[in-house]
């Protein structure tokens, strides 16, 4: 094919290459900022609705909350119930005054009066039967009982404290406290405990809030009172009126309150079927929760008495305007539990609306799609046209004088390059890239003898390197399971060098039948001397662990032989431990290296800040300690060097600790090699195209524990 014509061709090409290009692109960015439009759109409004939904659900629990808190409220309780109260004492002492009217008239007898009146005051009963008026004597310190409905066996009788009626926070009988404020006051409120008459009979020292006044013609107490109980049912029933007037949303919200009882809640309220009240949800049809079919009521009651508050996300019947119901559709509600009642009261609201607005912006996205393609195709129909047209000239101007170039240097002999020369004639341009042409041959010439001797050059230290790298490699571990026969514990590791050969090492071995002795290190600076100086560190573990010997005499003793004519000054952060998997227990020394993590319970990351010296290598005369720790069975200890943690990006930000302390986090219920191996991706990940700056090494052990 002549250079004309592909000039043609490729000009076309890159036009309806980069019309596709520009097509694709422009349609996938459409579709992506589409997408996002969409995510946020979804999120948001999710949000909006569940912000909503809460305003609205607080609303509620704080209607419950204050009737309950007035309900509590000796001082509420007395306005609330004190009108009354008051009123029914006044019935009681418009009898005593009419009786009373009747013994000045002479009508009656003093004895028959009280009788007669004592008699019809004890017929007073209000609030279903549980309310009544007693009426007791002016004497202290022990009052008269003059008139009890519900226990007459104290009628006649000096008041007993050990009758009860004790006053709330005193020492105080009710007698004793009606008289005081009596004669005090005239009148007034007191707060005791009591016996209270029920249906299934009496339940004593019942909480009762009691209106007292002093009828003086006769010295005697009226008295009258109401159960707490009684109105804290009474504020039940406000705050079920109250909610159950809640309408929203043309109708569509509501409330209802249930109870977060198990093992299926009972219905206290629902704004839209009185039929389900003090009924348990426990039908089938409820069975629409969390994406499991799980019952509504049970996740409501599970999700509160977990976090006191929260959302379901659930399939539910919509009703239509005309009168129909629409099917499982997707529905949110938000419920907050009120623990003095045991009440979690809720509403919710439909999600149809969302799905419906993303339908559109699909649609709305199609459209653009559409439109940009047609006139994007247009528009490259025109410039392939108007680029054939302009490459054809293009082309020719280019071709026409090339070829006399070619047919010039067809006879140039490719072997003989400092010899070889073009003959320079033709137009100024061509006789311009004619001596381009023998400059270039000159050049060529010497960088292919250049490139020969550096080659062999490289290709012999290249040898040597890899060499050095196998001889290396071979004192690494790096056949796993390495144990296979021992289930106690499970171990691996990995190494990662920054050039052909490193300085960072691990290994373990079996000091006798129960003892691991497992290490890792990093030598100072990278490349042949730390590798070489890495081999001797390898070589001295293995020949120092001796049983018996601790891990403290066992670093020193490294310590001291690496010291011994280390001209290079080089040295090695170096941790070592003496691991009993039998009972767990760990003896270990850290000679500047960097703490390792124990994964405690595959939960708890701890970092093991113990340091007992320097880096190997550089005082002689070093002596090391150790520390001991205890793993249990499923504990892992995570060991790695500098290289993990200080890997850089082309920012030149580091991984740092707390990048490994989240990968140990979301790793902590993988095996050694997957916690390795997770460790390694998120390093490379952060890094990118970042070249590795250091060796990174990884050896991770878990304790499964004494298996038999």
């Amino acid at each position: 094919m002549k250079l004309r014509t592909k000039i043609t061709l490729i000009s076309i090409s890159i036009v309806v290459f980069t019309a596709i290009v520009f097509i694709s692109l422009s349609v996938y960015n459409i579709k992506e900022k589409g997408k996002q439009d969409i995510a946020t759109y979804k999120t948001e409004e999710t949000q909006r609705i569940k912000n909503y939904l809460k305003e609205f659900t607080d609303v509620a629990y704080e209607t419950i909350e204050s009737n309950y808190k007035n309900s509590q409220d000796i001082v509420f309780l007395e306005k609330y119930y004190g009108k009354g109260l008051k009123d029914i004492a006044k019935i009681a002492e418009a009898i005593l005054l009419e009786n009373d009217e009747l013994i000045k008239k002479g009508k009656i007898s003093t004895k028959e009066a009280k009788r007669r009146a004592f008699e019809a005051i004890r017929d007073i009963r209000f609030d279903n039967g549980v309310g009544y008026v007693w009426l007791c004597s002016i004497d202290l310190p022990y009052p008269m009982v003059v008139l009890n409905p519900v226990r007459p066996e104290l009628e006649g009788k000096p008041f007993n404290p050990e009758e009860g009626g004790n006053i709330i926070g005193t020492n105080k009988n009710l007698m004793q406290a009606a008289v005081e404020i009596c004669n005090e006051n005239g009148d007034g409120f007191i707060d005791y405990k009591w016996r209270k008459q029920t249906k299934d009979g009496y339940v004593e020292d019942v909480r009762k809030l009691s209106y007292v006044r002093k009828f003086d013609k006769w010295d005697i107490i009226i008295g009258t009172g109401v159960y707490i109980d009684d109105a804290i049912e009474d504020a039940k029933q406000r705050c079920i009126t109250d909610i159950r007037k809640m309408i929203y949303a043309d109708g569509t919200g509501y409330f209802y309150i249930f109870t977060n009882e198990a093992p299926f809640p009972k219905m206290i309220m629902s704004a839209v079927d009185a039929n389900k009240e003090e009924q348990y949800m426990d039908d089938s049809s409820y069975n629409c929760a969390m994406g499991i079919g799980k019952n509504l009521f049970v996740a409501f009651a599970d999700v509160c008495n977990a976090e006191g508050a929260g959302y379901v996300d659930y399939l539910w019947k919509k009703p239509q305007t005309d009168g129909t119901f629409l099917p499982n559709v997707p529905k949110m509600s938000y419920g907050k539990l009120f623990e003095p009642w045991g009440w979690i009261t809720g509403t919710g609201l439909y999600m149809d609306s969302i799905s419906i607005k993303i339908a559109e912006k699909e649609e709305q996205i199609v459209s653009q799609i559409r439109s940009l393609i047609w006139k994007l195709v247009w528009a490259s129909l025109f410039v392939v046209i108007l680029g054939l047209v302009l490459s054809f000239f293009f082309a020719k101007s280019i071709c026409d004088p090339i070829g006399e170039l070619i047919k010039t240097i067809k006879g140039v002999d490719l072997n003989g390059l400092s010899t070889t020369k073009v003959s320079l004639k033709g137009t100024q341009e061509i006789k311009e890239l004619g001596g381009i042409f023998n400059d270039m041959l000159v050049s060529l010439h010497d960088s292919v003898e250049m490139l020969k001797h550096t080659t062999s050059e490289k290709e012999k230290i290249e040898s040597e390197l890899n060499v050095a790298r196998e001889i290396q490699m071979s004192i690494i571990p790096k056949i796993f399971p390495a144990f296979p026969e021992r289930a106690e514990f499970d171990v691996f590791g990995k190494v990662e060098s920054a050039k052909a050969v490193g300085g960072d090492l691990f290994d373990f071995l079996f000091i006798d039948e129960d003892n691991l002795c497992f290490t890792i290190g990093d030598v100072s600076g990278k490349g042949v001397p730390a590798s070489l100086f890495m081999a001797v560190t390898s070589t001295l573990v293995r020949a120092k662990v001796i049983k018996g010997a601790s891990v403290s005499e066992i670093v020193s003793g490294i310590n001291k032989a690496l010291c011994y004519d280390n001209d290079l000054s080089m040295f090695v952060t170096l941790f070592m431990a003496i691991f009993n998997i039998r009972t767990g227990e760990m003896e270990f020394c850290n000679a500047g290296h960097n703490p390792p993590y124990i994964i405690r319970n595959q939960k708890d990351i701890i970092k093991l800040e113990d340091r007992h010296g320097l880096p190997v290598a550089i005082f002689e005369d070093q002596i090391y300690d150790s520390g001991k720790i205890k793993l249990n069975p499923s504990d892992t200890i995570v060991l790695y060097t500098d290289g993990v943690t200080e890997a850089d990006n082309i920012k030149k930000e580091l991984f740092e600790e707390k990048r490994l302390e989240a990968v140990l986090a979301d790793s902590v219920m993988l095996s050694p090699k997957g916690i390795t191996d997770a460790i390694y991706k998120e390093v490379h990940a952060f890094a990118g195209d970042a070249e590795q700056s250091d060796d990174i090494t990884v050896l991770i052990l878990n304790y499964r524990g004494n298996i038999q």
